[in-house]
């Protein structure tokens, strides 16, 4: 009697099938993984480009043509503003603030605002009588910058980060869901106006902590707080809050 040789039809059948789980299990197992790095890349990126305005203020450098009878005092920081150039897409602004250069600070007011509002600060973008710095940020890997709590929604706030004309001392005063609208009034200009002084008067900041939930490229609840804390005054102020940690994570309240 002849021997058999070979594999049969269903042999290879299941050998087929076994292996083909397997790939898919190691392909789904690395795109898991890879998806997870870059959401983990992005959030690490927007802490570090908050910590990064700090060290701009905590170190002023002058952006070339300036004015002699004003002084910078800090970075304003816009979330979810669009211009008449960019009237779609989400993106992060960060402007020069500068001010008068006077002995009377207000008049003796102890609120910083006042202060500020009375030295007629505004937020520079250049070309506007001073070289001022103006840039623009983005989240890596698609991710979105949205509202705490169990709202979702892209993030609406300013972040005003100013050194103190008396001290030196840095503050960060927060609005969590008003925009302080430079581009919009730059490019108005039959209306100009300072929209960054028009928010000081009217009392929007506070020194309250403000909490940004970055949300995956492809969604999905487990979004990452990355916190400003209260009276934060350098960049150690800039906290990345735990997944797991329920009790604290505001994005996940």
């Amino acid at each position: 009697m002849k021997k058999r040789s070979g594999f049969t039809l269903i042999e290879v059948a299941i050998f087929l099938a076994i292996t083909g789980a397997l790939f898919v299990g190691v392909a789904v197992g690395t795109s898991n993984s890879v998806y997870q790095q870059r959401f983990t890349d992005s959030v690490q990126n927007f802490a570090e480009f908050l910590r990064s305005v700090y060290s701009e203020v905590s170190n002023p450098q002058s952006n070339g043509k300036g004015q002699s009878n004003k002084a910078l005092y800090g970075r304003l920081i816009t979330f979810g503003e669009t211009s008449a150039s960019s009237a779609t897409g989400y993106k992060v602004y960060v402007y020069d603030v500068i001010g008068n250069v006077a002995g009377d600070y207000g008049l003796g007011s102890s609120n910083l605002q006042t202060i500020l509002a009375n030295l007629n600060v505004k937020a520079i973008i250049s070309g506007d009588g001073y070289n001022g710095l103006t840039r623009s940020y983005s989240t890596k890997w698609g991710a979105a910058i949205e509202n705490a709590g169990s709202s979702t929604g892209y993030r609406s706030a300013s972040v005003l980060i100013v050194r103190h004309p008396r001290s030196g001392t840095i503050y960060t005063l927060v609005a969590p869901n008003r925009v302080v609208k430079v581009q919009e009034a730059f490019n108005n200009n039959n209306n100009p106006e300072n929209p960054l002084k028009n928010a000081l008067t009217a009392n929007w900041f506070s020194s309250n902590q403000i909490d940004f939930c970055i949300s995956p490229e492809h969604g999905g609840e487990r979004r990452q707080d990355v916190r400003i804390i209260k009276d934060a005054r350098n960049a150690s102020g800039v906290e990345i809050i735990a997944l797991d940690d329920i009790a604290q994570n505001a994005c996940r309240q």
